[in-house]
């Protein structure tokens, strides 16, 4: 699997950069509103991820998994070719998808500074959460080089028992991702919840 394969690397660095981005404009809106105190407040001074660490832990938690994660993390960055052949990262379809994505999340960060507490006001964040997922999936799937499993398997023809090794690991990477999508909702879903009980 090449760098180009799924390019979940690049794929992880887009949905936090767009989170964050979008949770930066969010706190900003919410401090610029009147009455604003406590959390929202502090949304004006402190940064993103600050604000997450003290304010939405487990919004924190669900956002660190996709950097954390053994198979999304550690184990995908080993499993690359050592020639790069995948060329997909700023293919069209992957750009459109990346694009989509980021403005899924923007509407949604707008969307939920219209919102005040209370668990009627979650429910109607679940569509724009149910958006995102999906704008997610689509990036990742876009991302996809096809061939580079069996570029990579191919480079350990002469080596069974480390292509056993790597087909192994090859299906927890495999598995992980294609769990992410449900990772990604959980993340939107816990921001909610997390924004509106504060």
């Amino acid at each position: 699997m090449s760098k180009g394969d799924h390019v979940f690397n690049n794929v992880v660095s887009k949905l936090r950069g767009a989170f964050l981005q979008g949770l930066s404009g969010y706190l900003r809106a919410r401090a610029a509103a009147p009455g604003a105190r406590g959390p929202w407040a502090a949304g004006a001074t402190m940064n993103a991820g600050d604000w997450l660490g003290t304010y939405a832990p487990r919004t924190r938690g669900a956002l660190d998994y996709f950097t954390s994660h053994p198979e999304l993390a550690e184990k995908r960055n080993r499993l690359q070719t050592s020639t790069y052949q995948g060329g997909d990262v700023n293919n069209a379809a992957y750009s459109l998808a990346a694009r989509e994505f980021e403005s899924a999340v923007g509407s949604y960060f707008g969307k939920l500074a219209t919102l005040r507490r209370g668990a009627e006001s979650g429910n109607r964040m679940l569509p724009d959460v149910a958006r995102v997922r999906r704008a997610f999936l689509k990036m990742t799937q876009a991302a996809q080089d096809p061939d580079a499993r069996r570029r990579l398997l191919d480079e350990h023809a002469e080596q069974p028992a480390q292509r056993a090794r790597l087909e192994r690991d090859i299906q927890a990477v495999e598995e992980a991702m294609s769990w992410a999508w449900g990772r990604c909702e959980y993340l939107f879903r816990m921001q909610t919840i997390e924004s509106l009980t504060v």
